[in-house]
């Protein structure tokens, strides 16, 4: 038996399901409770009705209209969906100024982003039971909420966490790690295994001869020879399985987007120095009206407000100094 309550937590009704009722959850997607049974009274099934069933608890959608079959039956078949599916409608909210807007630029830590998320979540709830849990990855990401759902939102973060983290609820909680409850079970014949047996995957990029394009991301055409990053050896492809497969091209750029030659330095020292002109007059943006030569280069200051911003221009001092002169802080800015 399924109680069934509704949204102001007082029990409507205890339904017994018959063998057409299902559950269905889908990691990082849909999770829904379909419910089918007779009734021989009248219940009305309104929006934010729920049940709770191994431990998770499933809302109604919409109002539910029943089957009338004679004067003292009546028949249900209804869909109540968990919150994995309910954050579909929420859209991730920045209330962190003045109003609500459906935009934000965030460069933070994955659980302050995790955190926004779940606000978010709770406010399209209208409760505050949903909270964060565990949030693996140290580093700060960037993305940009405009427009974008908390499950979208969600699975980028997990995206961008990277090291296979997969977005699941637990109870109350919102995850962003690998998804591993209980012990792990090997399957092999004599041990569980009853019969195994081989498929095309649906919806599956399928490939043997990969053809990687590199990035054009601090490349020196005229010292490199090429004017993207190379494998190694002058190699063209990549060759898995092409001797039981046959060859089946594909080409890859967003996955090696972020392989490039790049030097990781320290900023040992920062000061602040008013430069003036050839007149005496202070310099007005810092951009010296000297004839002095500006040696354009590179800087993103990490960590900080600034973090992962880069400078356009840096003007070359005496010695090693160098001086940022035009910070990029639009939220167009593209990261170096």
């Amino acid at each position: 038996m399924i109680t069934i309550y509704g949204s102001d937590g007082m029990a409507k009704t205890q339904v017994p399901c018959d063998d057409n009722s299902t559950q269905e959850m889908e990691l990082q997607g849909d999770n829904a409770l379909s419910l089918s049974f007779t009734l021989y009274e009248h219940v009305a099934l309104e929006v934010n009705d729920y049940a709770e069933f191994m431990g998770r608890k499933y809302w109604l959608m919409e109002r539910y209209h029943p089957e009338q079959v004679s004067t003292v039956e009546w028949k249900y078949d209804i869909k109540l969906y968990g919150i994995e599916s309910l954050v579909k409608r929420f859209l991730v909210i920045n209330d962190t100024d003045r109003g609500r807007r459906a935009g934000l630029y965030l460069d933070r830590s994955a659980e302050d982003h995790v955190a926004l998320i779940v606000k978010s979540i709770n406010n399209g709830m209208g409760s505050g039971d949903w909270k964060v849990g565990t949030v693996e990855g140290a580093d700060n990401i960037v993305i940009d909420y405009f427009g974008k759902y908390c499950d979208e939102a969600l699975k980028e973060v997990a995206e961008k966490v990277g090291h296979r983290a997969e977005w699941w609820v637990e109870g109350q909680t919102v995850n962003i790690c690998r998804c591993e409850q209980g012990e792990e079970v090997t399957l092999a014949y004599g041990k569980g295994l009853l019969s195994l047996s081989g498929d095309m995957a649906d919806n599956a990029k399928f490939y043997t001869r990969l053809y990687p394009v590199g990035s054009s991301r601090n490349i020196d055409p005229e010292k490199y020879g090429h004017t993207r990053l190379q494998l190694p050896g002058g190699v063209k492809h990549v060759d898995v399985n092409v001797d039981k497969y046959g060859v089946w091209h594909h080409y890859e750029a967003e996955a090696f987007a972020g392989i490039y030659p790049k030097r990781i330095g320290t900023v040992s020292s920062v000061r602040k120095e008013e430069t003036k002109d050839e007149e005496g007059n202070p310099l007005q943006s810092g951009i010296s009206r000297t004839k002095a030569s500006i040696s354009t280069r590179t800087i993103t200051s990490w960590p900080g407000k600034s973090n992962g911003y880069p400078f356009r221009k840096v003007r070359n001092w005496p010695g090693s100094e160098k001086k940022p002169t035009t910070p990029i802080t639009s939220r167009s800015a593209s990261r170096q």
